[in-house]
């Protein structure tokens, strides 16, 4: 009995090490800026842990999957132009799909443009990424981002403001009552 409680006690260690081997060894962060009037840049940062690299936009055929961005359409911001590499990847002969291939090895950073067409909007990117290291690769990864553009009081106060005017015109004055005398 005590036999099978310590092959239980070392497959569970052991697999609790696999699963702790198979985390998730890239970091994602943004931060917006407001280039001009309505126009504004999200720059995505990337860490990569060490000992592992994440591809560039590729594309390559019968290699790694590229990293990816999705920007999703809304009805209040126009995308501008495609998704920026603003770090210049690596290129080599990957040992593992043998072909030349871009990645990055620390830190990528990105950028994504789009114009407001209201005061504020929560705009929503998806990106997909595929790391390897030496001799394996994790499968591809996805993350969504729902970001925050603009200035969400001045939507509220807007809209308060339109709620205002529209009840406005369809409110009664109340007429003075005829037999009233100005005092």
């Amino acid at each position: 009995m005590k036999r099978f409680a310590f092959v239980g006690l070392v497959l569970t260690l052991l697999f609790s090490f696999q699963l702790r081997a198979q985390e998730n060894p890239v970091h994602w962060s943004y931060s917006v800026k407001q280039e001009n009037g309505s126009v504004y840049a999200i720059k995505f940062t990337v860490k990569i842990d060490q000992a592992w690299k994440m591809y560039d936009f590729g594309p390559y055929t019968d290699g790694p999957n590229p990293t990816t961005f999705t920007q999703h359409p809304g009805k209040d911001i126009e995308w501008i132009g495609k998704p920026i590499m603003l770090d210049k990847p690596t290129v080599k002969m990957d040992q593992l799909f043998q072909m030349n291939i871009g990645y990055f090895k620390t830190q990528a950073n990105f950028l994504l443009k789009l114009k407001l067409k209201s005061p504020a909007a929560k705009v929503k990117v998806g990106v997909e990424w595929m790391v390897c290291d030496e001799t394996s690769c994790m499968p591809p990864e996805e993350k969504a981002f729902e970001i925050q553009i603009g200035d969400p009081l001045a939507t509220k106060s807007q809209s308060q403001e339109n709620k205002v005017a529209s009840e406005g015109l369809n409110s009664v004055t109340p007429k003075p009552h005829l037999n009233s005398v100005p005092i």
